[in-house]
């Protein structure tokens, strides 16, 4: 019996069998390029945005955060009912069982939403029209945009909602210690730091009254203070609240695609080709293989 695991054999076995090798490599790259034109073409819509008017919570960047809404199962949703995907993809939910799942694959599959070097974030579309590609990218920065709004708004009035208590509660102080102090019979009380003048021929009996004075000035100072800033903390989340706020700079608009992405026929070939000759050099050396054990 002959030996069959030397290198000098193996490679001999092969190089004799190159012709039929080239022949059937052509073939496969011939055929290949062909059932390229029968898939459909993809075309790509691109769009590079970047965040303002985020303020993270936790240790998660601004682009952290804006990526969870735009990777949130509510703008997927709003996205299908918007443009109708179920029906566009050709998925019955009601009769066709896993379309949900098969949804979120295709979803997965044409698009896609990732960070860049720069802190910003791409967002790609894939579809079979250049058209719709491009709107479905323009109506994802829309209702993302939209969804953030909605919830900072909501965040903002429960903001505006307890400081409203936290004002009426600093209110009712101010009101208590002035009521106080005119039942005590101390007169007004004078937070500009301007003393009364003093009469010269009382000094006993208005020196008492100067330092209760003195103590309620102090107190209603320091509620005036705080109820300035909270008023103007307030104003602020009303400023925003009311304000038509954009959540992301857009530094690349949804593109318009002339060319094709999918499919890359060089690369239908180039693995068609090398997947047909490693085939047949495992056949080659099976073939080989048995002739020799056969001797």
């Amino acid at each position: 019996m002959k030996e069959f695991n030397t290198t000098d054999a193996i490679f001999k076995e092969i190089w004799s069998h190159k012709y039929k090798l080239a022949i059937i490599m052509f073939l496969a790259a011939v055929i290949s390029f062909g059932c390229s034109y029968l898939i459909r073409p993809l075309y790509k819509s691109t769009s590079i945005v970047f965040p303002v008017n985020l303020y993270p919570t936790s240790d998660e960047s601004s682009t952290e955060q804006l990526m969870q809404y735009f990777n949130s199962s509510d703008i997927k949703m709003d996205l299908a009912k918007k443009y109708h995907l179920f029906e566009y993809y050709g998925i019955d939910t009601t009769k066709q069982k896993g379309g949900k799942a098969l949804f979120d694959y295709m979803y997965k599959e044409l698009i896609s939403i990732s960070p860049t070097l720069y802190e910003s974030i791409e967002i790609t579309v894939k579809d079979v029209d250049p058209l719709k590609a491009q709107e479905i990218n323009g109506g994802i920065l829309a209702l993302t945009n939209n969804l953030v709004k909605d919830n900072k708004k909501y965040i903002l009035y429960q903001y505006i909602k307890n400081i409203d208590k936290t004002i009426a509660m600093q209110n009712h102080s101010i009101d208590s210690l002035l009521a106080l102090a005119k039942t005590e019979k101390l007169g007004d009380i004078n937070i500009d730091n301007k003393e009364d003048k003093e009469d010269k021929n009382d000094k006993g009996s208005k020196k008492f009254k100067k330092l209760k004075q003195k103590e309620y000035q102090e107190k209603v100072k320091g509620l005036a203070k705080s109820y300035s800033r909270i008023v103007y903390k307030r104003d602020k989340f009303y400023m925003d609240f009311a304000g038509d706020l954009t959540f992301f700079s857009i530094v690349s608009k949804p593109s318009l695609s002339d060319k094709r992405c999918y499919p890359i026929r060089s690369m239908i070939v180039i693995t068609s080709v090398l997947s047909t000759l490693l085939l047949g050099i495992v056949i080659i050396l099976i073939r080989y293989r048995i002739k020799n054990q056969n001797a």
